[in-house]
């Protein structure tokens, strides 16, 4: 697992060198009058790194920001996907060791977003709020499913990453950051996680308690 607190040492925020060293540790600016600023943990997407929170980082330099790479992506890309679960304790634990006082605010895309969810179910004690956004928590559909997973032959191919990400409309830095990213990915730990998140109903809105929630 990687450490947050080696990350820390690693360049600063906003410098988008390379797909595996974005740091996951960004100390919040405290005011005169906010001795310990809350943190934001900052939940990544399936088919990007967790530098793709950079503007984020930017914009919300009052806080404590955590952009944690999740397993088998960016800087953990050679790891093996173990499942929803693990994944939520995964991000649990470098919560805990980073975070000394009050719950995170923590915000999630798409696979992130499933994360997010399973991080405030079974560890509700350091989370005070979750956004989340593009999450499938309804699960995929059958032509969604079967595309997808025909998407799995081309993910070593750089030239299919830059096609996406000029579907997606990303500027330059983000296109070569996206590609060098993708072709990192492993396509049976894609495999995985798509088996996870197609069926749906990964989480029943009543393990949620206590937790403030937005989509």
């Amino acid at each position: 697992m990687t450490s947050a607190k080696d990350s820390a040492s690693k360049p600063a925020q906003g410098a988008l060198r390379d797909a595996t060293d974005y740091p996951e540790v960004h100390p919040g600016r405290a005011g005169q009058n906010q001795r310990h600023p809350q943190t934001i943990v900052f939940l990544h997407g399936g088919n990007v790194g967790n530098w793709s929170w950079d503007p984020q980082v930017l914009a919300f330099g009052d806080f404590n920001v955590l952009t944690l790479h999740l397993p088998a992506f960016g800087a953990r890309f050679e790891e093996t996907w173990e499942g929803l679960e693990s994944a939520a304790d995964d991000v649990a634990a470098l919560i805990a060791d980073e975070v000394s006082e009050g719950g995170v605010h923590l915000v999630g895309i798409s696979l992130g977003g499933v994360i997010a969810l399973h991080v405030a179910a079974r560890h509700p004690e350091l989370v005070d709020s979750v956004l989340i956004t593009g999450t499938p928590v309804t699960g995929a559909s059958t032509a969604a499913r079967t595309f997808h997973r025909m998407q799995l032959k081309l993910i070593g191919s750089e030239w299919y990453w830059r096609f996406q990400a000029g579907a997606y409309g990303m500027v330059d830095d983000e296109r070569e950051l996206f590609a060098e990213h993708g072709v990192k990915l492993k396509a049976e730990n894609m495999r995985a996680i798509m088996n996870d998140l197609d069926p749906g109903d990964c989480l029943k809105t009543s393990e949620l308690t206590g937790v403030q929630s937005w989509r």
